[in-house]
């Protein structure tokens, strides 16, 4: 198997709360001849070589030195940054900006490319017009009248983990030029600069809804992009990047279209068991009864039951001023995953299958922010070289 290093640099997308489709050559064949194991697309390799795979050196326990800060992921449907988070009487971070450097236009540019102005959606004045029961809401801009119906989930948590994960939390709030920017204000602008960054990444993006993904006899998808993250790559990744190295990264935590991307703080494993092939085809298949033969990797010559319970970092509400690293435990959440996990003679991991409610509840794909790019956003009304001022001040 062709093990490629995918380096990409994420596009300034904010249609989503999503960075691009990570680009991988799909090989459905592995390097045993089955689907199942992983292929380029998902080669745990993705992320930078030197990964350890012998499976007895792996910590059953893992935490990122710096854990990521909890920021809000400024919903397009509610306008970005745009948003007055503090009062209608008060200025948007996007407004503030505009005021502290003398740039006008900030918030029309801000809606263009990040808001409501920058996407198409059926016209509407209230929700009615809008299918509420997908997500959907009426987005208005600031006075107008009529607006577009556009799903809530989206906004630019694609920028802010990024962000989180590669920059100290802001600490207090900074007056700069006559003007205050709480530190929501300045999470907010640091956010959108994260637009767009480069990365190392693993796995395919699946792009269908989750009630029209095909599965096969035993609830297993068989979309190859909505098949992956291998059970083992993730395994490999997790104790890896969190465990060895003590390093955040990133994961779309939800295996259909909707991108949900979510820095990752920490994991424990459980459950660490090995088992027979019997216990895994049943564990895998839901059957009473199972094949002595495992069926899904000729190339395993031994099994383990893994239970993880990853914690990860979730999005802040637009009104949740200040740092928040003394209450990050309320911001604090967890996926509990169960899979097998395929070892070779020599007990390195060469794969891995999900079980359970994680067949389909599983990471999509993973990414390491490795860099920031680009000098402005927002049609460069809004610089980096600016709102670097701002943030340094903050964490003074």
């Amino acid at each position: 198997m062709t093990r490629l290093a995918l380096l990409f640099a994420t596009a300034a997308l904010v249609a989503a709360c999503t960075d691009p489709s990570p680009a991988a050559v799909i090989d459905d064949g592995g390097a045993g001849g089955k689907a199942e194991e992983w292929g380029s697309g998902d080669d745990p390799d993705g992320f930078g070589s030197g990964m350890v795979y012998d499976a007895d050196q792996l910590p059953r326990t893992g935490a990122a030195a710096q854990t990521p800060w909890a920021g809000h992921y400024w919903p397009t449907a509610e306008d970005s940054i745009n948003n007055r988070w503090n009062g209608a009487s008060t200025d948007s971070p996007a407004a503030k900006y505009g005021s502290a450097f003398g740039v006008t236009g900030v918030e029309d540019a801000v809606s263009a490319t990040f808001g409501i102005d920058g996407r198409d959606g059926a016209a509407c004045t209230d929700d009615s017009a809008c299918d509420v029961d997908a997500g959907e809401m009426c987005a208005i801009r600031r006075g107008a009248t009529r607006g577009k119906c556009l799903a809530t989930w989206e906004g630019i948590c694609h920028a802010w983990a990024p962000a989180a994960i590669m920059l100290a939390e802001p600490k207090h709030a900074v007056t700069y030029n006559g003007v205050t920017f709480k530190v929501q204000d300045v999470k907010a602008l640091v956010s959108l600069l994260f637009d767009d960054t480069s990365s190392k990444s693993v796995s395919l993006r699946c792009e269908d809804d989750e009630t029209t993904i095909p599965v096969d006899a035993n609830g297993r998808p068989t979309a190859r992009a909505c098949k992956d993250t291998n059970a083992g790559t993730w395994h490999l990744i997790a104790t890896n990047y969190l465990g060895l190295k003590q390093k955040a990264f990133v994961y779309d935590r939800t295996w259909d279209d909707e991108v949900w991307n979510q820095p990752v703080r920490s994991y424990s494993i459980t459950r660490y068991e090995p088992i027979t092939a019997a216990a895994a085809n049943k564990l895998i298949t839901g059957a009473t009864t199972g094949s002595s033969t495992y069926a899904y990797n000729r190339d395993a010559a031994s099994l383990v039951r893994v239970h993880m319970d990853l914690k990860y970092i979730s999005e802040s509400p637009a009104s949740k001023d200040g740092n928040l690293a003394s209450t990050i435990s309320r911001y604090t959440r967890t996926d509990k995953l169960d899979y097998v996990l395929e070892l070779d003679a020599a007990g390195k991991v060469i794969g891995g299958e999900w079980f359970g409610a994680s067949k389909t509840d599983h990471p999509d794909f993973l990414w390491l922010p490795t860099k920031r790019n680009g000098a402005s956003v927002a049609k460069g009304k809004i610089t980096w070289t600016n709102v670097k001022k701002i943030y340094a001040l903050s964490i003074e």
